[in-house]
C-alpha cells in the first residue's frame, strides 16, 4: 500500500551509477510490470492493484492470478498457493478448485491476512490430471513498519566509535587532486582524489566540480560491495559537486586489495575488523568535501546502494554534517535475521568458522554488533529516503526495514515490487528531488538525543519542552497491603528534570518518595491528588484527583470466576502472586483454555507477542489459536488441525523448537478433544468447522463427512457467548484484558480509533454473554524495560509511545462505568528502576518487569474484592 510516499518528480534527468552488487555476479531486476514465467500448458501471471505490494493492516494481501492457455476441453484444476516467511518457515497452504474451459482467460483472486508483520514468500502453481503450469515465486510485504528487530549494540558501542573517530582525527589526510581532462565536460571538471584515512591507509575517489565559480551542495556516493570503480556523471546536475568514494581495498584500490573477501577480514577482534577502517573512510570522505572551498558545508548529502546503502546510514549516524541521506537496498544489517534468510553472506562466515574452529557464532555476532547498521540507525539525525527491492534475496527487504524502523528522524521509503537487488530507474530523479527539497528548506529540523536515549525532533528556532501526566479517576487498592504508585509511568516525559510529580490529598501515605508513593492503609472514598510541578517556578501546572476504592482481603461470598486475557504478561501470569499465591482473593477460579503453570484447575487466555487485533483474526496457522472469532449462525469454529497436532506433540515432549512449545503449550485439557494424528475433532457434530492445514482449506462437517469450504462463506465476529458454550467454560464475573504493548510501542504517532473500536466490540460481546459481569481494561506498562539493558531494546521511544496509549485509554474509557467500561491502572505499579531482572546493574533477560509482577496483581485483587 502506498501511503505518504509519493513525491513530485519534476526532474527530467537521471543520474546513472554502476550496478550496486554485493555478489560476484550481476543480479538483474524483473523488467515487466507483472511477475511471470514461461509454462508448458497453462500460464500463470500474478498482478495486484497495490502499487508496491506492501499491504498495511487492516488490509488483506490481495493478489490476482490469471490463468491462460489452450487445452482440449474443460478441465478441473487446483490452484495451489504455498506461503512461507522470508526465512522459509511454512505459514499456510491454500488450495482453490477451478473449472477451466480450456481457452478463456480466467482470473482468481487470492486474499490472505498474515498474523504478523513481515515479508512472505508465495509459491503459486497449478495441479491436475495431465496439467502442467509454470510456478510463480514472489515476495509480498505486510505491515513492514511493524517489523521489530531490537537494537543489540554493546554497552561500549558509542565509546568504541568515539575513540575510533578520535584516532582518525590524528591521521593527516594529505589530500591530493589530479585533474582528469578526458573525463571532464563543458560544465564540470573531474578529479582523481587521494587521501589518507584511519590506520594511515590511502583511499581514493573521483570528484566532479562545476566549472562556474560559487558555493555548491555536494553528494557523496558510497559504492557497493566489490563494485568496479565508476565516475560521477560530469554532464548532469550542474548545481552539485559529486564525490564517489572507494573505501580501502575496493573500487579504485581493488587491484591492490590486501583485505581478502572484506567481510570476514580481521574478524578475530572488533579493533581489527575490516569495517572499522572502512567506516572511518566514510568520515574521511566527509572531511575531504568539507575542506573544499567550492562546497557549501551546510549542504552535504549522501547516497549509495547495497554496501553503499549501509555506508550511507553509518556515515549519517557517525557524522551530523550529513544533512540528507538516500540509501537503497542497504547491506550489513540485522545479521541474525539476515543469515536465516540469505545463503550469502552467511556462507562466508561458515567458511571462516571452519578455518577458525575455536570461534563460535556467538563470537561472530558479538563482533558484528559493533558494525550492524541497525545499531547505528537510532543515531541518524537527518531526513532519510530509502529504496527497497521487494524481490531482493541479496539484501532482502526484511533487513532494510530492520534499520528503517529504528531511524528516529524524518523518513520515507519506496518499495519497488518487481526489483531484485536494485531499484527502479525512477529512483534517481526522485532522490535528486528529495535532496533539493531538503537542502532548500528555510527552517531546518534537528533531532536531539537526550541523555536517556530519547529522540525529540524540533525546529531550530522552536526548541521547547512540555510535559503532562495522566491517571484514572478511580484507583483500586487493597486494604492492609502495600499499594504502590510509581511516578515514571504517569508522566509523559520524566526527563529533562524541570518537571516533578508530587502527591497530596486526604489519603494516609506510608511512603512518599521522589519516584513513588506507597499506601498501606488505604481508606475508601479518600482522594489522591497527583500534581505535575514545573521546576523553574515550582508551580503546579496540572493536578488530577483520583478516588480510592478499597477492597477487603477477607471478603468471601463463595467461588468467584475470573478471566484474564492478554499478551506475554498474562502468559507469564503476572497476577499469580496476588490472586493465587498470597490468596488475596479467596476462592478465586481463573477460567480459560490455557493451564497456568504450577497450578491445578486454574487457566488464563495469555498469548505471547499478541496484539488486540490478533484476537479479531480467524486463527488458522499451526502455532496460533484462540476460540473467540466465530462464524455467525449455528457453525462453530474449532481451530486448525495443524495447531492441535502440535499441541499433542508438545504434551508428548516431541516438539523441541521454542515457538511451537511456547504457542502450543498449556492446552492439555483440550488437546484430547482432537485426534493427535489428524488434528480433527474426535466427535464432530453437524456444523462444526475447522481449518485443514494439509488441505489448505476450511472444512465443514455436514453430519457425516468433512467438506471443503471457504472462509468467505461465513460472516465472522468476536463471539464470547459461543466461546463459553463451545469450550464449556463457566461465565466469569470479571473479565480483564491487558493488551496494547505489542500494538503500539513502536508507533509514536499511532491512531487508536480501530483499537478503541475493537475494545468496544469485545466489551459488548462479553456483556451480552455475561450481563452482570465487569469488563475491565488494564492499562499496560509505559516503562518498557530498563535503559541499562544488554540488548538495547525498549528505549524511551517505546515509553513515550505507550504513554500515548495510556492517555488514550484514560481519555476515552474513564468514567464510563454505566456503559460497562472499568479501568485498572496496572501500568502505574511497574518500577522502572528496580522492576527488571538485572546483573551488575544491567538488564539481562526479557524486558518484563518480573520483580513488579506482585505489585501489578494487587489492583486486580482489590477490584475483585471491592465488587464481589
Amino acid at each position: 500500500m502506498k501511503k505518504n510516499r509519493n513525491l513530485i518528480l519534476p526532474l527530467l534527468y537521471v543520474l546513472f551509477f554502476g550496478a550496486y552488487i554485493i555478489m560476484p555476479e550481476n543480479i538483474f531486476a524483473i523488467a515487466a510490470s507483472r511477475i511471470k514465467s514461461p509454462s508448458d500448458s497453462l500460464t500463470l501471471v500474478m498482478d495486484s492493484d497495490d502499487e508496491d505490494m506492501i499491504f498495511v493492516s487492516p488490509q488483506n494481501i490481495d493478489l490476482n492470478i490469471e490463468i491462460k492457455g489452450v487445452l482440449g476441453g474443460k478441465r478441473n484444476v487446483n490452484l495451489i498457493c504455498k506461503i512461507t516467511t522470508d526465512d522459509y518457515r511454512p505459514v499456510d497452504s491454500l488450495s482453490y478448485k477451478i473449472e477451466y474451459d480450456g481457452k478463456s482467460l480466467l482470473s482468481k483472486q487470492i486474499k490472505y491476512k498474515p498474523l504478523h508483520a513481515g515479508f512472505y514468500r508465495f509459491t503459486v502453481y497449478l495441479t491436475g490430471k495431465s496439467i502442467k503450469s509454470n510456478t510463480l515465486r514472489f515476495n509480498v510485504g505486510f505491515d513492514p513498519e511493524n517489523i521489530i528487530s531490537p537494537v543489540d549494540a554493546p554497552r561500549d558501542f558509542e565509546l568504541f566509535w568515539e575513540q575510533t573517530k578520535s584516532e582518525l582525527k590524528k591521521v593527516s589526510p594529505c589530500y591530493k587532486m589530479t585533474l582528469l581532462e578526458g573525463k571532464s565536460s563543458a560544465v564540470k571538471n573531474m578529479y582523481h582524489v587521494e587521501m589518507y584515512s584511519w590506520g594511515n591507509v590511502k583511499v581514493e575517489g573521483y570528484y566532479c566540480v562545476p566549472k562556474k565559480p560559487g558555493k555548491y551542495p555536494v553528494i557523496i556516493a558510497y559504492m557497493g560491495y566489490g563494485v568496479s570503480p565508476y565516475f560521477p556523471d560530469a554532464t548532469s546536475m550542474p548545481d552539485f559537486c559529486e564525490f564517489v568514494l572507494s573505501v580501502r581495498g575496493q573500487g579504485i584500490q581493488k587491484a591492490a586489495n590486501i583485505y581478502g573477501d572484506w567481510i570476514t577480514y580481521g574478524l578475530q577482534d572488533k579493533c581489527s575488523y575490516y569495517y572499522r577502517g572502512a567506516y572511518m573512510d566514510l568520515i574521511r570522505a566527509i572531511d575531504f568535501v568539507c575542506s573544499r572551498p567550492e562546497v557549501d558545508k551546510d549542504k552535504v548529502v549522501a547516497e549509495g546502494g547495497s554496501q553503499g546503502g549501509a555506508f550511507t546510514l553509518v556515515a549519517s549516524a557517525l557524522d551530523d554534517r550529513i544533512k540528507a541521506a538516500a540509501p537503497h537496498i542497504p547491506f550489513l544489517t540485522d545479521f541474525r535475521d539476515y543469515f536465516g534468510i540469505c545463503p550469502w553472506p552467511r556462507s562466508a562466515f561458515e567458511s571462516y568458522l571452519k578455518k577458525n574452529p575455536e570461534k563460535t557464532w556467538d563470537d561472530i555476532y558479538k563482533i558484528l554488533s559493533y558494525f550492524d547498521v541497525k545499531n547505528f540507525a537510532p543515531h541518524v539525525q537527518c531526513p532519510v529516503v530509502m529504496g527497497i527491492g521487494l524481490q531482493d534475496n541479496t539484501c532482502p527487504p526484511h533487513i532494510n526495514f530492520a534499520s528503517y524502523n529504528l531511524i528516529p528522524s524524518e523518513k520515507k521509503y519506496y518499495v519497488y515490487r518487481n526489483q531484485k537487488h536494485s531499484v527502479d530507474q525512477s529512483w534517481w530523479p526522485m532522490r535528486a528531488s528529495f535532496f533539493r527539497e531538503i537542502l532548500n528548506r528555510t527552517a531546518s529540523k534537528k533531532v536531539f538525543i537526550l541523555n536517556d536515549g530519547n529522540h525529540i525532533t524540533v525546529h531550530d528556532k522552536d526548541i521547547s519542552f512540555y510535559n503532562d501526566i495522566c491517571i484514572p479517576s478511580r484507583l483500586y487498592m487493597l486494604a492492609d497491603t502495600e499499594n504502590k504508585i510509581f511516578i515514571k509511568p504517569l508522566i509523559k516525559r520524566w526527563r529533562p528534570y524541570e518537571y516533578f510529580v508530587r502527591f497530596s490529598g486526604d489519603v494516609p501515605f506510608s511512603v512518599v518518595l521522589g519516584d513513588k508513593v506507597v499506601l498501606d492503609k488505604p481508606k475508601n472514598d479518600k482522594v489522591l491528588i497527583t500534581n505535575l510541578i514545573e521546576g523553574n517556578d515550582f508551580k503546579a501546572v496540572k493536578s488530577i484527583e483520583s478516588t480510592i476504592l478499597t477492597g477487603q482481603k477477607s471478603k468471601d461470598n463463595g467461588t468467584v470466576f475470573v478471566q484474564i486475557l492478554g499478551d506475554s504478561y498474562v502468559d507469564g501470569a503476572f497476577f499469580k502472586d496476588a490472586l493465587l499465591t498470597k490468596g488475596y482473593v479467596p476462592n478465586v477460579r481463573l477460567v480459560g483454555q490455557r493451564g497456568i503453570k504450577g497450578e491445578t484447575e486454574q487457566y488464563d487466555e495469555g498469548r505471547g507477542g499478541w496484539r488486540l487485533a490478533d484476537y479479531f483474526k480467524v486463527p488458522k496457522d499451526k502455532t496460533s489459536f484462540h476460540g473467540f472469532m466465530q462464524p455467525e449462525g449455528n457453525c462453530r469454529y474449532w481451530g486448525a488441525t495443524g495447531f492441535w497436532k502440535n499441541c499433542h506433540r508438545v504434551i508428548k515432549n516431541e516438539a523441541k523448537d521454542f515457538m511451537t512449545v511456547y504457542h502450543c503449550g498449556r492446552y492439555d485439557d483440550y488437546a484430547g478433544w482432537f485426534d493427535e494424528k489428524t488434528g480433527y475433532l474426535n466427535s464432530p457434530s453437524k456444523d462444526d468447522l475447522q481449518y485443514d492445514n494439509d488441505l489448505g482449506s476450511f472444512v465443514w462437517y455436514d453430519g457425516e463427512k468433512w467438506i471443503p469450504v471457504k472462509e468467505s462463506d461465513f460472516n465472522w465476529s468476536f463471539d464470547y457467548g459461543k466461546y463459553l458454550k463451545m469450550w464449556r467454560i463457566t461465565p466469569p464475573r470479571f473479565f480483564f484484558e491487558l493488551l496494547g504493548l505489542n500494538d503500539f510501542r513502536y508507533d509514536i504517532n499511532a491512531d487508536f480509533s480501530q483499537w478503541n473500536a475493537m475494545i468496544e466490540d469485545m466489551k459488548n460481546s462479553y456483556l451480552k454473554a455475561v450481563p452482570d459481569g465487569k469488563f475491565v481494561i488494564l492499562i499496560p506498562t509505559t516503562t518498557c524495560g530498563s535503559i541499562n539493558n544488554i540488548s538495547g531494546d525498549f528505549t524511551p521511544y517505546q515509553n513515550a509511545a505507550m504513554w500515548r496509549l495510556r492517555k488514550n485509554i484514560i481519555d476515552v474509557f474513564d468514567n464510563r462505568e454505566q456503559e460497562g467500561y472499568y479501568i485498572i491502572d496496572t501500568g502505574a505499579t511497574v518500577d522502572e528502576d528496580n522492576g527488571y531482572i538485572e546483573e551488575n546493574g544491567i538488564q539481562k533477560k526479557l524486558p518484563h518487569p518480573y520483580r513488579s509482577y506482585p505489585e501489578m496483581g494487587v489492583p486486580l485483587a482489590a477490584f475483585i474484592q471491592y465488587y464481589r
